[in-house]
């Protein structure tokens, strides 16, 4: 019977464990309600301050050890002068993202970046047009054109990095230079190395727009002429083709058979009705273009631009040549004895008249150019194959009724007869089976319910761990309580053993002194009477 008491003085000995927190509350109160107001307002004064002052402290401490990016995505070269020039300036920092981002401290950010604004910093990947800030007398030709390449190349990668998706880009380009001996021009072409961030990629349209981009800073530089690699090695973008790939001609003509598929159904099916036809369409397509210019002349409407004419007259008086030829008759002054009787009639019919005119007119003729660009993939051949059902209301599909449906369908398609476009109708029974129902459509609460399912799941994970943990708590106190006794036994047991000694809180008491140990500690008093009330009650 005493191990009995020992057990129930250890239960109230837990019970009043747990409700030492309340006791100790409860001196505090009262305590707090003796003193002065001068005294409480001066020490909650102290109290305000002494936490104002360690947070103020927690929070410095912080800030001055925290750091926060300065810079990212900067490049080897970049990363090594601003290093250089954050250790003579005895700053502290840390690399981040791979070597491509810069920590300093956070109140220091600020600052460090506009001094590394006005020294220049980062100069970006690369060498921009920066090169000609300082120009250099006695460059040649060759080296000024390099210098005009270098900068464009550096201008445009600094942009491309620009873009979300990009971690880093090279570009080159060829400019090709004006020859006076070939009579045909190179093209300029370019080439675009793309580094990107781990876990994305670029669509045709991001491909597009960095083609675009580079074509439209470079002169005489065609989009197509733009090829774009990325660093797995994945060609992006072929330079020199200017068609369309095979991929995208096949969805162009993936989507004019469906379109023309639409509308030849359509049109059937308001004759044989919804179900009762079915439309296959072919459509071939040719992706060659042909560039074609002419000139064409109107030689009626001629008109006259400027008339230009000249004439020129020429006038000579003197003797037809005579005599004898040779030296004598040549000299001054000495006549030739031969050549006087042949001079005479010359002399006789006096001088001699001669004449020119030249007339030039220049015509502006009516002159028509035109030019030619067949579109590119065009519709080669077009092959439609409907099929109808047989009987309709009981009867068979007449050939003229046949005839009428496959007219339709080539005025609803575009029949061509010139392209060697064909339409086939024909009527075979269709199978009428029982129609498949469609699948059951889901109710909008389970559609909810689906869609919360993952936060329900989450909860009656946290409500079993719960269960789990409190079963646990449960057995551990169970084993550490003694098993109840009923009221009965205890008094029993009380008053069989009125002389025996109690055990309270480790220390030995006697059964005549426990009243004094009620007054002195009603409440604890109080805890072990519920605790046996609650035996007795369980029992």
């Amino acid at each position: 019977m005493a191990s009995a008491k020992v057990e129930s003085t250890r239960k109230a000995s837990v019970e009043a464990a747990e409700s030492a927190p309340k006791l100790a509350f409860g001196q505090f109160v009262t305590l707090w309600r003796s003193w002065s107001s001068a005294r409480r307002y001066s020490t909650l004064g102290a109290v305000v301050l002494a936490i104002a002052g360690v947070l103020t402290l927690a929070l410095g401490t912080r800030s001055s050890g925290r750091l926060a990016p300065l810079l990212t995505r900067l490049g080897p070269a970049d990363a090594q002068e601003i290093t250089a020039r954050l250790g003579a300036h005895d700053v502290p920092y840390e690399f981040a993202a791979g070597g491509t981002a810069l920590l300093v401290p956070e109140d220091r950010v600020l600052s460090l970046r506009l001094e590394l604004a006005s020294e220049g910093l980062p100069r970006g990947a690369g060498v921009g047009f920066e090169i000609f800030d300082d120009p250099k007398i006695g460059l040649s030709r060759f080296a000024e054109r390099l210098n005009y390449r270098r900068g464009m190349e550096g201008e445009l990668t600094r942009t491309i990095r620009q873009l979300e998706v990009v971690s880093d880009a090279r570009v080159h380009i060829v400019l090709p230079e004006p020859s006076l001996f070939t009579q045909r021009d190179r093209r300029a072409t370019a080439s675009v190395a793309i580094q990107l961030h781990r876990g994305r990629s670029l669509s045709k349209d991001q491909v597009d727009a960095i083609r675009h981009l580079v074509s439209s800073s470079v002169e005489g530089l065609n989009p197509d002429d733009v090829t774009l690699v990325d660093n797995q090695g994945h060609l992006l973008a072929k330079g020199g083709d200017r068609g369309r790939s095979a991929a995208e001609l096949l969805e162009q003509q993936r989507e004019l058979e469906d379109t023309l598929e639409r509308r030849a159904r359509r049109i059937i099916e308001r004759v044989t009705g919804e179900g009762r036809a079915s439309v296959e369409v072919t459509a071939e397509l040719d992706v060659t273009q042909t560039e074609r210019t002419m000139e064409s002349f109107d030689p009626d409407s001629a008109v006259l631009r400027s008339s230009q004419t000249s004439e020129e007259q020429r006038n000579k008086a003197g003797q037809e040549p005579g005599g004898v030829p040779g030296a004598p008759g040549n000299l001054v002054g000495r006549a030739d004895p031969a050549a006087s009787p042949a001079a005479s009639p010359a002399a006789i019919e006096g001088a001699l008249a001669a004449s020119k005119r030249t007339e030039t007119k220049n015509f502006e003729l009516n002159k028509v150019t035109s030019r030619e660009v067949s579109p590119s993939p065009r519709i080669r051949r077009i092959s439609v194959a409907v099929l109808v059902d047989a009987t309709n209301d009981g009867r068979e599909r007449s050939s003229d009724e046949l005839a009428g449906l496959a007219d339709l369908v080539k005025n609803a398609v575009g029949f061509d007869a010139a392209r060697g476009d064909q339409v086939v109708v024909q009527a075979m029974p269709f199978d009428h089976g029982p129609p498949v129902p469609p699948p059951p459509s889901t109710p909008a609460w389970l559609a909810r319910l689906e869609a919360m399912w993952p936060i329900g799941a989450g909860a009656l994970a946290l409500l079993i761990g719960a269960a789990v943990v409190l079963s646990r708590r449960r057995s551990v106190v169970q084993e550490l309580l003694p098993a109840p006794r009923t009221l009965g036994e205890l008094q029993a047991l009380v008053s069989s053993n009125s002389d025996a000694e109690l055990v309270l809180d480790g220390s030995i008491l006697e059964s005549g002194s426990l009243l004094d140990r009620v007054r002195q500690d009603p409440s604890r008093a109080a805890a072990v009477l519920k605790l046996w009330m609650e035996e007795d009650s369980h029992a």
